[in-house]
Formats: C-alpha cells, structure tokens, sequence
C-alpha cells in the first residue's frame, strides 16, 4: 500500500471508529484513492473489519456514485477477514472452557483487554477479538491451566513460543504461554504470568487487580486493563483504531489518572500513554466530558513519536525500544550506567534484526545463565517436537544420559542430559534458548527420547 499522505489511511480508518472526526466525503474520497482492496488490508490490521463492514454497507445503501466501491469494500473485508469467522464465533465456547478449567485447577485468573472491553461496546456494534488474554498471578498457574488446554487440543506456536524471565527485584518469575489449535478455528489464548511485560525489560505490576480490584474468571479492574492495552501497542509500536475505540470507551468511566499515570510510569509508559491520547483526539470526534476526561488523563510528558498509520516500522520500533530498554535499567531497575548501555545493547540486538529458530553445532548455542537469569534475558522454551523437525536427517545425537534436575518452579524442571539442558513441563519437553539458537546434538538426542 502506497500514498502520498497518510491522511486517506486515517480518513479509512473512520469505517471502523465509534466516533470518527472524519467526515462520509473524506471516507469516500479516501476509499477512490487507495482502492477497496488495500483499503480492507488496513482494515483488518487496524482490528476493526466488523465494525468497518457494517460501516460500508451502511454508506452504501445511501447510494450515491461511491456505491459499488463500498459494495467491493465490504466483500472484501469479507474476504479478509474470513481467516478469522471460525475463531470470532468460538468466543464464548473457548471462555466457557478457560472459566471450567480454571476453576478445576482451583486458579484465580482474569480476562484482559477484548474480553473485558467487548462489554463496553454500544449495542449492536462488534469489537473484533484476536485471541482471549489471560492474566494468572504466577508462572505455575499459567502452566497448569495450559495443561487442560493442552488435554483440549491446543498446541503452541513456532512463531511466539513460551517463555519466561526472572525480575530481579523479587526474583519472581513471570512470562506468557500461547496456544491455539492446530485448525486454527478457536481463538487462541495467551496466558500472561505475573506483573505485566512491557518491551524489553520493562514491568508493569496490575495493582490494583492483585489487590482485590479486579473480577476473578472476569475482567481485571478497570485501570489495570487500560494499562494492558497501552503496554500492548507499546510493545508493537502500533496504535489500532481498535485501541483506539477502547481508550475512547475507557473516557466514559472517567479513569483514575493518578494510579493509571503510577502504574505506567513503572513500566515507563507514560510517553506512550501521552501518544495513544493524542491519536485519540486526532481520530475522534469528543463530547465535551470525554475531552474533560481526556485532559486530565494525559500526562506532563513528552510524548513519543507517533507511530505509522498502515503499519509498525520495524526500525522504529528498534530504536524506540533501545531507548526504552537504558531508561528502564537506570531508572526502574536502579543498574548503574555502564550496565545499563549493556541492557540497552541487548535490546537492539533482539530488535534489531530477525531471529529465526535454527539449529546449530553444540559449540555454537549460547547457554542458558541460569544463575542470572533477569528482566531483560527471555527464555524461550521450543518445543522438542518442533526442534526435532529442524534437525537434518542423520543428525549425530549427543550422549542421552542425564544428569541432575533442579526446579525452576513447581512445574518446571530444569533437566541436565550428556548434551545440554532440558526444561520439562506438564508433560512437554523443551529446548530453552536466548537467541533462538539451538544446539543440533541435544536436539538430536532428545528426538530419540
């Protein structure tokens, strides 16, 4: 998709806002301009086709010369997001599973952001719905619960695979487990592990929710789920209109601003909040009590810089969290200089370039410091079935012999064998890695059994 501007991208994206600034004539000349086809990609990136279709056919049983325009568009939002009917009409059947199971497993857990924001939504208007998030307050809740989900068909993802990291404040453990299904015709679900993770090192704890605040089996409390949906767009250096349409629901309920600025500030977010409120005012028309409302939610900072309307900038995206990642360590982690530009340092070269997972000579897989394991080292855990398929046939297997088990927690055991390290949990086997990196001998060995 290429323009001049990005002003029609904006001027499309009014299909899918609840209250857009944008006018019909502005829509309608944007839509002639990048054309039907483009038009529904940006759509259904922004999260918002439902409500963008509905838009379209509404304009076009107005008539008018735009007519068959809008007609193609919503066939093609149709079409685009077809990908996705299965997994949107799953909704309630996959919560209905997660509320069972989790009460089974006697787990106390919350939904976070579409779940809990879907309610908020005027009748008769439907928010589009990625996967179900779910927070649990700790990494053994979260593989507990996988485990039932694992019992219910899901797998997990070579592209975003588990993982965990250790705070070093606390020396609590946090992380995320996603699964879907092998079809992929039921939402998937992340399972958000402890205090919230922001970019690279950064931690957002949810107050509020794990005082009480929030509604078990239910949402997390109000401010708290504000926070998840800025953190999310700050980790993607992307500001949905989805996004959007939430923040500008959260003004009806008139925010905390002084827990909600706190809570972001620890996480360092505050310039970000101060972003998402500015496209906010860019995008939607306001009443007068959401602008009062607004106003005393943006905070005295400078904000970032704005993100790009059609898509995340990879390099941009680089630098901003570069730059997020040194501030973090100096100020919320108390690192002293030199430790912090090594932080830093780390951050562009996760961010920096691809990463795919490969397999490697043993010699050339860097290990796990399971000793100083912290905010900004992610492990993540492959599993062996995947690993296995990335060994070349004939592959020569390390010694399969294993050595001692220390636990990492309550379901996760660290396993030594004659070639490398193994984590085993809830009856999975993983080749955990920090670089994606992983060692072809221990691979090997452990695809054999």
């Amino acid at each position: 998709m290429s323009t001049t501007s990005a002003d029609p991208y904006e001027a499309l994206l009014a299909f899918g806002l609840l209250q857009p600034a944008r006018q019909r004539t502005e829509m309608l000349a944007a839509l002639a301009e990048v054309g039907p086809a483009a038009a529904a990609d940006l759509l259904f990136r922004h999260k918002i086709s439902t409500m963008a279709r509905a838009t379209a056919l509404r304009l076009a049983d107005q008539g008018g010369e735009h007519r068959e325009l809008l007609v193609e568009l919503a066939d093609r939002i149709t079409a685009r997001a077809a990908v996705m009917a299965d997994r949107w009409a799953s909704s309630a059947a996959v919560g209905a599973a997660v509320t069972r199971f989790a009460e089974e497993e006697g787990i106390t857990w919350w939904t976070m952001k579409g779940f809990s924001f879907r309610p908020l939504y005027p009748a008769g208007t439907v928010r589009d719905v990625g996967d179900l998030d779910v927070l649990v307050g700790t990494v053994d809740d979260a593989w507990r619960l996988a485990r039932r989900l694992r019992a219910d068909g899901y797998i997990y993802l070579d592209i975003e695979l588990p993982w965990f990291k250790r705070d070093l404040r606390t020396g609590e453990l946090y992380g995320q487990i996603r699964l879907t299904t092998a079809e992929r015709n039921r939402l998937s679900i992340d399972i958000h592990a402890g205090p919230y993770s922001v970019r690279h090192c950064g931690l957002m704890p949810l107050g509020r929710t794990a005082g009480g605040g929030g509604t078990p089996g239910g949402p997390v409390a109000f401010e708290d789920d504000i926070a998840a949906v800025v953190a999310n767009a700050a980790g993607d250096r992307f500001i949905t209109a989805k996004a959007v349409n939430d923040l500008l629901l959260s003004l009806d309920r008139a925010p905390d601003a002084r827990y909600l600025h706190e809570t972001l500030d620890a996480a360092g977010l505050l310039p970000f909040l101060a972003t998402c409120l500015g496209r906010v005012t860019a995008w939607c028309e306001l009443t007068a009590d959401q602008a009062q409302a607004l106003a005393a939610l943006l905070p005295d900072v400078a904000a970032e810089p704005v993100p790009p309307v059609d898509r995340a900038d990879p390099a941009e995206r680089c630098e901003i969290t570069v730059a997020h990642a040194r501030e973090t360590a100096l100020r919320v982690l108390g690192l002293p200089p030199e430790r912090a530009d090594a932080v830093a340092a780390s951050a562009r070269e996760a961010y920096g370039k691809d990463h795919p997972l490969q397999v490697v000579p043993d010699a050339e897989a860097q290990p796990v410091d399971w000793a100083g394991l912290n905010n900004w080292t992610c492990v993540r855990l492959v599993p062996v079935e995947l690993a296995a398929a990335l060994v070349e046939p004939g592959a020569a297997a390390a010694s399969a012999g294993r050595g001692e088990a220390s636990a990492l927690s309550e379901e996760m055991v660290r396993e030594e064998t004659g070639g490398g390290t193994l984590i085993r949990a809830i009856g999975d086997s993983f080749v955990p890695t920090v670089d994606f990196a992983l060692p072809a001998g221990l691979v090997a060995a452990a695809a054999r059994g």
